[in-house]
């Protein structure tokens, strides 16, 4: 992903910053408030997968899809503005 956006624009160093600051806030707020995160639009049952939005300093949205494991949040995947929902062998 980072060479995604590090390839475009001369703004991009400042685009992969502002998307690693937003993402780096995620995790910090994940690790106090993951519980509270609804279900992903995935979820089918065990172990549940829930999801939480964040943006980056421009305000593009970004869409974090983890589980909880005893104290452990692991994120699977982050998705895009206008990707679509993850599909079963994306997931595990």
């Amino acid at each position: 992903m980072f060479a995604t956006l590090l390839a475009g624009s001369p703004s991009a160093p400042f685009s992969a910053n502002s998307w690693l600051d937003a993402y780096e806030r995620l995790i910090e707020w994940l690790s106090e408030n993951a519980d509270s995160c609804p279900a992903a639009s995935e979820d089918s049952g065990q172990p549940a997968l829930k999801e939480s939005l964040f943006r980056t300093r421009g305000g593009r949205p970004y869409r974090a899809v983890f589980t909880i494991a005893g104290d452990q949040v692991r994120i699977l995947r982050v998705r895009g503005p206008g990707q679509p929902p993850l599909d079963e062998d994306e997931l595990w």
